[in-house]
């Protein structure tokens, strides 16, 4: 335990950590993948040593029972490691190995081995007041850490007396690491999301994660793109959005999807588009009226060129342009006031049966939302067709309705509503 850290020093021992790492360079992720590869194959080594010796009658020792009962998970994280940096691809360096893996490194070693949320949190706040990380680096804590734990079990497995405590603990950990949920930790971390919370519309805080994730990513890929870090580029789109003069203006998302980092709109492609869609098939059509030295020929062609263009230009768009995910706010917790919604149903009025389901519908979904008292309902009915504007059998219909929308009104204190569009006979 010499080098176990209490958890009361151990942002402190972070800071201390981070002073004395210098990121210069990047290496391939592949490169941790390598390493993690390695060190299980110094295991397996020692596993197929433990058969023989089984074989031959020998009784196996506490940490070879450790490493023939969890041999399994090492193959397991080494799977992880291998996916998740290898899809990483240039990371930054501190001296021959990728930042992030040295960081959890030494995050493993202040805990002796061990690796519980609460230390992954303090550890990663600690780290970050001194040198931040990038968005890329903090998703890849789970998998650093797997790979210390590994890099760790090879180490003491390649010693000639392996201590049964140390395997106990590094298998534990790894165990606890394929279950271990970091999503909060990592947020709680991140200090560009910490930025983009002071948002002066006050949007991104109230975002559902996905949204706040493909802000954050976003905006990673625009700092990489500028040549700046994430945290500058974070304090620009807060710089930019405290100047707005509408609550659109105001809202850090206008800067990093809709005007990155300051810069204007593209224009649309909508002219290249229709030209790509006309002019290669009217001039394969001139081309196909020369061939065959007639006009209708070329005429002939054009509507079937027009339509090959089109689903090739389809084509292409789909393939080439990135999907954009619409951000959306986290309502858990029930739509805000400000944002009062009616959910309308629109229903033909053809009988009796069809109203009394649409008015049932209207209740299962009061029964099964959960947004709080700003979700409204409302049936918006059409009367069938007929040569009157308005007959005794529509008037018996909306009787029903009322009545219908009546009882649920009374039953949940509110929030439903009956519509009709007039009937306008030719």
């Amino acid at each position: 335990m010499e080098n176990f850290v209490p958890i009361s020093e151990l942002k402190e021992s972070a800071a201390v950590c981070a002073r004395g790492f210098t990121a210069a360079g990047r290496i391939p992720g592949r490169r941790e993948a390598k390493a993690a590869r390695r060190a299980l194959a110094v295991l397996c080594r020692a596993e197929r040593e433990l058969r023989r010796r089984s074989g031959r009658g020998e009784e196996l020792s506490s940490a070879g029972r450790w490493l023939w009962d969890n041999l399994y998970l090492a193959r397991q994280a080494a799977r992880e490691i291998d996916r998740a940096f290898s899809a990483a691809g240039k990371l930054r360096a501190a001296g021959d190995r990728a930042l992030i893996s040295r960081v959890c490194g030494a995050l493993l070693a202040s805990g002796d081995g061990e690796a519980e949320e609460e230390r992954i949190g303090l550890f990663l706040e600690g780290f970050q007041n001194e040198m931040p990380l990038t968005r890329k680096e903090l998703s890849l804590t789970a998998a650093g850490l797997e790979l210390a734990a590994l890099a760790a079990l090879a180490k003491v497995y390649g010693a000639p007396d392996p201590e049964a405590r140390r395997c106990e603990v590094l298998f534990t950990t790894l165990r606890r690491l394929g279950t271990l949920e970091l999503r909060d930790v990592i947020d709680g971390a991140d200090r560009t999301d910490r930025l983009l919370r002071t948002d002066p519309a006050g949007i991104y805080p109230r975002m559902d994660r996905p949204s706040r994730e493909a802000y954050r990513a976003e905006l990673s890929r625009l700092a990489e793109g500028s040549g700046i870090d994430e945290i500058t580029a974070a304090r620009r789109v807060l710089d930019l959005a405290g100047r707005g003069k509408t609550p659109r203006e105001r809202h850090v998302g206008t800067y990093i999807l809709e005007r990155p980092l300051g810069q204007e709109p593209r224009r649309s492609g909508g002219v290249l588009r229709a030209a790509a869609e006309v002019l290669p098939p009217a001039a394969l059509a001139v081309l196909f009226s020369c061939l065959f030295t007639s006009v209708w020929a070329g005429l002939l062609a054009l509507p079937g060129l027009l339509r090959t263009a089109r689903l090739a230009l389809d084509r292409g768009t789909l393939l080439s342009v990135r999907p954009r995910q619409l951000p959306r706010m986290d309502l858990r917790g029930g739509i805000p006031a400000e944002g009062k919604t009616v959910c309308v149903i629109s229903v033909l009025l053809t009988d009796t049966r069809a109203l009394d389901l649409a008015i049932r519908r209207l209740e299962e979904f009061r029964l099964a939302e959960e947004a709080g008292g700003n979700l409204l309902f409302g049936l918006l009915c059409d009367l069938p067709e007929s040569d009157r504007a308005f007959t005794d059998a529509d008037g018996e219909l909306l009787s029903r309705g009322t009545e219908g929308i009546g009882r649920l009104n009374l039953q949940y204190g509110g929030g439903f509503f009956l519509f009709c569009r007039d009937r306008r006979p030719d």
